[in-house]
């Protein structure tokens, strides 16, 4: 039990934060928290619900989620709109962009310069001009929210896909989805 005290902290100081807990990622620590999450999950779902917490469990990752309001709305939705922005990028870039996928910054940076449909992509995220910045803006984005991680001992930029990208690969597909509907109701 005291083990879950101290584990229940550590999950608290992640989530809460907005970050996610992914089954895969390469920090150990992280992936004891989902190991802990997922054999305890019914006890972690009442502890956080307790203090006022959802805790949802995706594909292979763990995150707090809020009950929409009026007052978070707003702030979801742009939210949203940049996960959309940035999975757009990364499924331009590579279409088979995907949890598991190791990639290296300077391979993304050769793409944009030479594709000017990505690099004006790349341009939504950001009012920017030095596309580069733009894309250290990008990966700084999708580290902090825990949608990627950087290789340790790695010199040339190299990045890890972790489960958490689910997360943003979902939401974009059913927007898709739920866009072609759209469509196909306006052709009709």
């Amino acid at each position: 039990m005291k083990q879950n005290t101290l584990l229940k902290k550590e999950i608290w100081e992640r989530l809460s934060k907005g970050k996610f807990i992914s089954a895969n990622s390469q920090e150990y620590q992280q992936r004891q928290l989902y190991k802990s999450l997922e054999e305890n999950e019914e006890e972690y779902r009442s502890f956080f619900a307790e203090i006022g917490y959802i805790l949802d469990h995706g594909r292979e990752y763990y995150q707090f989620c809020r009950e929409m309001t009026a007052e978070n709305t707003d702030a979801s939705l742009n939210s949203l709109k940049k996960y959309l922005v940035l999975c757009n990028i990364l499924k331009a870039w590579r279409e088979d962009f995907f949890v598991g996928l190791d990639f290296r910054k300077t391979a993304f940076l050769e793409a944009i310069a030479e594709d000017p449909d990505l690099l004006s992509k790349v341009r939504e995220f950001s009012k920017k001009e030095n596309y580069k910045e733009i894309v250290n803006d990008i990966l700084s984005t999708l580290r902090q929210d825990g949608f990627i991680e950087r290789i340790p001992d790695d010199e040339t930029e190299k990045y890890f896909v972790t489960s958490a990208f689910n997360y943003i690969e979902d939401i974009f597909n059913n927007t898709i989805i739920y866009n072609e509907g759209l469509d196909n109701e306006t052709l009709e």
